[in-house]
């Protein structure tokens, strides 16, 4: 039985590897290539420590898998070793019984986090920024593997791999039309799932409302008796009530301007990211805006399950995300993924397609983009940060207590 499960282990690693190159692959073929050389990895660690510790290779470090990796003379190792030189982040997590190996790279556009424990759970996404890792690995089976109880790890199958697709759909949602800008709320979290507005230039031009900071919970929440947020029911001390359509968005407007602080419109924030890096785009968005005349924004927090709530049972959401969608010929969007520790703004780095973030929330943003379904497939998997060209047409708002 051993001999013809290593008969089969051969096969498989002959078949894959003379079948592929490791640099010379479009991001697909690499991305399957990657998910095919870890899969036998994968099998190979089982072999290797977990029969001498009871399958509990917990106790494999990066330190130790990279030396393992080092020291490995099989085809796949060689592979794997030269294929993992073009990713700029790796990381390796212990868990009981298993471990996560993650990585991204920038130059191949792959992300990947993989659970070594459990077979074929893995997520490969073409992908432009390493932060979708950290959801991710919330989201592998670790060590609750699907289907199967078995302990004795089977070997890898040949071919194409099986594409897992991260999906946190909102358990509930409940559209709000404020008028000046629409909301789906999530009772489950008290927070919104997003909220889209139109954004013009010449509306910015106008100078008309005057930022009063008059916090209120939504009346429509409460006439329809669903579950709301209140503002004292954010902590102040670390979070802010982050703005998801911002108040200097609708200087045309003192009505509009003052429905922006309604509580469906307000995430919680950790300070230095409201104030910093989200106050930031927040600015570019609107000189995006004075050059390309119309936009569609879109804001909202990643919520998923598991996230830490406040005594009020407001959810404390790790990730954000904004879409800006181009309306005026020729059409473009970007989008950007934020984690409550940001500090600081790089443009390069923040900016990914809508394509990442519908797959990080588990969201399909066709239909606010005010766009037929040809338009928006166009755009919805590219984006180029040079296209974006910014000019200053804001007026500032003055404050008023």
């Amino acid at each position: 039985m051993k001999s013809n499960k290593k008969i089969f282990f051969v096969f498989v690693m002959a078949a894959i590897i003379t079948g592929c190159s490791t640099l010379t692959k479009t991001t697909s073929q690499n991305q399957e290539y990657l998910q095919n050389l870890i899969d036998i990895e994968d099998y190979r660690i089982r072999g290797t420590y977990g029969t001498e510790n009871d399958f509990d290779i917990s106790k494999i470090n990066l330190a130790e898998y990279n030396k393992y990796q080092l020291q490995s003379q099989a085809d796949p190792a060689k592979a794997l070793r030269e294929l993992l030189k073009e990713f700029d982040h790796q990381e390796l997590t212990a868990y009981n019984n298993t471990f996560v190996f993650c990585g991204y790279s920038s130059k191949l556009q792959i992300a990947f986090c993989d659970d070594a424990r459990c077979s074929k759970t893995d997520y490969f996404e073409k992908a432009s920024s390493p932060k979708i890792l950290e959801t991710w690995k919330t989201k592998l089976p670790l060590n609750q593997c699907p289907n199967s109880q078995a302990t004795t790890p089977q070997p890898p199958t040949p071919g194409a791999p099986t594409m897992s697709a991260l999906k946190v759909s909102p358990t509930d949602e409940i559209i709000l039309d404020h008028q000046y800008f629409k909301v789906s709320y999530n009772k489950d979290h008290k927070l919104p799932n997003w909220v889209s507005y139109h954004l013009s230039a010449s509306n910015l031009r106008k100078k008309v409302a005057k930022r009063r900071d008059r916090f209120l919970p939504d009346p429509k929440l409460i006439s329809l008796k669903v579950a709301y947020a209140t503002p004292s029911d954010f902590d102040g001390k670390i979070y802010d009530r982050g703005h998801l359509a911002p108040s200097e968005d609708f200087v045309w407007s003192q009505a509009a301007n003052d429905q922006t602080f309604v509580m469906s419109n307000m995430t919680l924030q950790k300070a230095k990211l409201n104030r910093g890096p989200w106050k930031t785009l927040e600015t570019k968005v609107r000189k995006w805006a004075c050059t390309e005349e119309e936009l569609t924004v879109i804001s909202g927090p990643i919520l998923e399950k598991g996230l830490k709530q406040f005594p009020s049972k407001v959810s404390i959401p790790k990730m954000f995300f904004k879409v800006v969608i181009d309306e005026t010929e020729p059409r473009k969007a970007i989008a950007f993924i934020f984690t409550q520790d940001d500090k600081k703004f790089d443009l390069e780095k923040e900016a990914v397609s809508i394509a990442e973030v519908e797959k990080l929330a588990g969201i399909d943003f066709e239909n606010e983009s005010n766009l037929d379904a040809k338009e928006y497939r166009t755009i919805r998997d590219h984006f180029k940060v040079d296209d974006w060209v910014e000019a200053d047409c804001v007026r500032k708002v003055a404050r008023q207590n």
